[in-house]
Formats: C-alpha cells, structure tokens, sequence
C-alpha cells in the first residue's frame, strides 16, 4: 500500500523564486476542490489554491483570464477562500494554501487594528490600499496570497512574515503592515512615492529597510516601535521625515539623511537608544521639537549651514553627547534643547541666534563656560547649568 509523502514546507523566498520563474499555466495542477478538501495527486504535494475574481470599477465581479486555464482551481470570494482555508488546515496542518486575487477592490472581510483608541478598519486589498494583507490574528500558517498589487506570506507563526509589493503601487496606505509582529522583509517597487502614516509600527522583526528613489514622503509614526530595526536608507526624493516616524527604534545605529530633506518631524527618532551617529543633510531647514529625544548613545552633532531653527527638547537626555556644533544659520534654540546632556563640554552659539529658550543647557553639567552672541534679544531662564561661565557679549 502506498503512503502519502510528507507535507512539504517552503520557505518564503524560495516559494517566491519559483512563483516568478514558472509560467502561469505550468506553476501548479492542483487537484483538490475546497469544497471536498480531496487529497493531491502529486507526489510532492503542492499548494491548494483559489482563485478569486477581478472587480471592475463598478464593482462588479469577473473572471480572470488566467483563472480558467486549468478547470480544476477553486473560484470564490476572498471571504469564502479565508473561510476554506480555515476547513482545510484543520486536515493539512502544514501544508501550503494560496489565494490569487485579480485586480480590483477586495475586501477580507477582516479588521485591521490601525491607531490605538481608534476602531479597527475593514482589510482591503487594492492599487492604492494594501492593508488587507496583514490579517489579524495567528492562525494563518504557511498561506500565501498572491495579487496583482504584492505578494504576501505567513509563515509557521501564522502571521505575516514576507511581503512584496508589485510595480504599479504607489502608494503604502496608512497602517498598510502596523503590528505585523512577525515580517522580517519588505520589498518596494521603484514607483512608490508614500510611506504612509504607520505603515509599518511595531514591525517588531524587521531589521532592515530600503526605500525606493522616487519615495518623498514619510508619513508620521511609519517605522514607529520597529524594534530591530538596525538600518534605514532614505531615498534621496525624501523631503519630509514625519511626525515619530522612528520613534522607539531602539536597535537603530545610525541614519544618514538625503540631501533633499528639509523637515524632521517633531519625535522622529524619540528615544532611539542605540543611535550613536546622525548626518544631516545640507537641505535641513528645521529640527523638530522632541526630534531626538534621549537618544542617549548619541556622541556628536554638527547640524548643517541651512538650519534655522531647533525645536524644544530636540536633544534634551542625549547623555552621551559632548559636542554641538551649530551652524551660522541658527536663530532660535527651544526650551530645554539640550537639556540633561550631562556629558556635554562645549557648545559654539552662532553670532545669527537671536532666541534661545528656557532651560536650553540647563542640566548640563559637564558645560563649564559658554558664550552668548551679541544678536540675543530673547533669553529664558536657566538657560545654562549653575555654576557656568557665561560671557555675554556686548
């Protein structure tokens, strides 16, 4: 009597290999109906799958062409193709389920946990929206979807491990991956110019990321609590770092900025621990307050000719820093800026600063002497630890 063979597991990036090498209508003859959950005839048991229509821009569903090649797939809903692989795990527990999606709008009929306190929103796939690609839960083992738009994968975690977006995407929507505990690799195409609003928060296993050139956008919170997060290339497009785009990355080392950048986001690497070193490009016009906040590996910052101004708390905890170099261009340093950089020696103030604000320095206790521009029409109070030489300059 013949025994089944032994399920097979592919690691993601092996599945994908052989998904872009094989031609559509040789890739697999799968010959179980979800519906009956009938075992495969071939030996090596390859994947189940459904194949779930195109929409068109009236919504309405039709078949696509690749969809009637074999007669033996499963057509169905995305919906139905979830609840089927629910069925069919419980009899193949290792075995791989790959959904094919056509083109257009379909929905999960799952809800993605997006912002805190805010109610979860509808899984969609689509060109302009991904979200639905990071299913809640973890009970998604070894299942693949496959669409025009990305290729997603879950591993034996059962939680989105490996995700590919396809040429044509634009965009990465809001909370397009938040929470997606488990992925570990991310592939963009050239032609995404967005990274939206927490697109990526507490990707807890990525470690590394490359943006395309043509991203300009960084949207608030997009790499928020990526915790292995070790090191970023920005694009050199990139303009706007936003609001806490990398705040929590506490195994991030260091970052160069492109030169077309211009804003850094209030809290944009709050509390990135392990950064040691920070360049700034020339295009750098403001440094948002809170930008790094207790960066406390930080040793040294020299901010480029174009800064103008330093947000409130910008470096303030940045213990390990003991030297600041401003440039020319400097007129105004926030409350308490570099406050509690305890290690901090010497500071040169810029002869254009005109406002420097209370508690700037104070707290750092290491700062001995400092001398005041003659421009400083406004000075708050404290601005210098106790016991510092202050020359004011008449």
């Amino acid at each position: 009597m013949q025994t089944a063979a032994p399920p097979v597991q592919l690691s993601a990036a092996l599945w994908c290999m052989i998904l872009k090498l094989s031609p559509w209508h040789e890739r697999w003859e799968a010959r179980l109906v979800c519906k009956q959950l009938l075992e495969a005839s071939s030996p090596w048991r390859p994947p189940v799958f459904v194949i779930v229509p195109s929409s068109d821009s009236n919504g309405e569903q039709k078949w696509s062409q690749a969809s009637t090649n074999s007669g033996m797939h499963v057509k169905a809903t995305l919906r139905e193709a979830l609840s089927c692989y629910k069925v069919f795990r419980e009899q193949e527990p290792s075995r791989v389920f790959e959904i094919r999606l056509g083109s257009g709008v379909h929905e999960t009929g799952m809800t993605v946990e997006c912002r805190y306190g805010i109610p979860p929103e509808a899984g969609i796939i689509s060109a302009n929206d991904v979200r639905g690609f990071s299913l809640e839960g973890k009970e998604w083992k070894h299942l693949l979807i496959r669409s025009p738009y990305g290729i997603a994968y879950y591993g034996k975690t059962g939680q989105l491990t490996y995700i590919e977006i396809c040429a044509g995407v634009t965009t990465i929507g809001d909370c397009a991956f938040s929470r997606c505990w488990s992925l570990t690799s991310v592939t963009l195409p050239e032609g995404v110019t967005t990274i939206g609003e927490w697109a990526f928060k507490e990707c807890w296993g990525l470690s590394s990321v490359t943006l395309p050139t043509g991203v300009t956008t960084i949207g608030s919170g997009a790499f928020s609590d990526c915790r292995s997060l070790t090191s970023v290339t920005l694009s050199t497009g990139v303009t706007t770092i936003g609001k806490r785009a990398f705040n929590w990355c506490s195994s991030l080392t260091s970052v160069t900025l492109p030169e077309g950048l211009t804003t850094i986001g209030e809290s944009a690497f709050w509390e990135c621990f392990s950064l040691t070193s920070v360049t700034l490009s020339t295009g750098v016009t403001t440094i948002g307050d809170y930008a790094f906040y207790r960066c406390n590996s930080l040793t040294s910052v020299t901010l480029p000719e174009g800064v103008t101004t330093i947000g409130e708390e910008a470096f303030n905890m940045c213990s390990s820093l003991t030297s600041v170099t401003l440039s020319t261009g400097v007129t105004t340093i926030g409350k308490r800026a570099f406050n509690w950089c305890t290690s901090l020696t010497n500071v040169t103030l810029p002869e254009g600063l005109t406002t420097i604000g209370e508690s700037a320095f104070h707290n750092c206790f290491s700062l001995t002497s400092a001398t005041l521009p003659t421009g400083v029409t406004t000075e708050g109070r404290h601005v210098f630890p106790d016991g510092c030489q202050v020359d004011r300059r008449k």
